[in-house]
């Protein structure tokens, strides 16, 4: 979707590119961490954080996934010890 609006338009989508794709990770990093997948919930939230880690300070739900992934191993192990 993202490929096809910049072809369409890329003076006006070009902008707009890294926020977008910083957006999408954090989506695939919420997938994959509803889906039990810490580790690739943190390489998409890597991902997201090198594109464009304004998303973080300016939406306050990309913070909170930030935080969720990051602290889901730790939950992960607390679990296991209980």
């Amino acid at each position: 979707v993202l490929q096809a609006a910049y072809k369409r338009t890329p003076k006006i989508v070009e902008s707009m590119l890294p926020t977008a794709y910083a957006y999408m990770y954090r989506y695939l990093a919420r997938l994959a961490l509803t889906g039990g997948d810490t580790k690739q919930a943190q390489q998409f939230m890597r991902q997201a954080w090198s594109t464009d880690r304004s998303i973080f300070y300016q939406d306050p739900r990309s913070l909170l996934t930030l935080l969720a992934v990051q602290l889901a191993p730790l939950s992960k192990r607390m679990m296991v010890e209980w």
